[in-house]
């Protein structure tokens, strides 16, 4: 998984060929850390076409903003650089699963 921050996000979110899972978190956040195991296991399973990235909303408040980030942990779905899904909250394994792959 890669962390991201504000100057990056083009590169790594909207010019990216995979379908991108951009996690926006904090380090404070306790779903955020019960998130974190979660998405690695993501990554790995999917790193063929999924990229999770992550971006801090301490270290990278320009992403928080223009997403207008209110609530954490806070997920996005790009695909060909257009978001198209967002959800707060924490999710399990196979939720999390079921989401993305609506967009492969």
């Amino acid at each position: 998984m890669k962390e991201i921050l504000d100057n990056e996000f083009k590169n790594a979110v909207l010019d990216n060929k995979k379908v991108v899972l951009l996690d926006v978190y904090a380090s404070w956040c306790g779903p955020c850390k019960m998130l974190a195991p979660i998405l690695e296991s993501l990554q790995k399973e999917c790193e063929d076409w999924l990229d999770v990235i992550k971006a801090n909303v301490d270290e990278a408040n320009e992403i928080a903003n223009n997403l207008s980030v209110s609530s954490i942990p806070a997920l996005f779905i790009f695909k060909n650089g257009k978001e198209v899904d967002r959800s707060v909250g924490f999710k399990t394994l196979n939720q999390l699963k079921d989401w993305v792959e609506s967009y492969k």
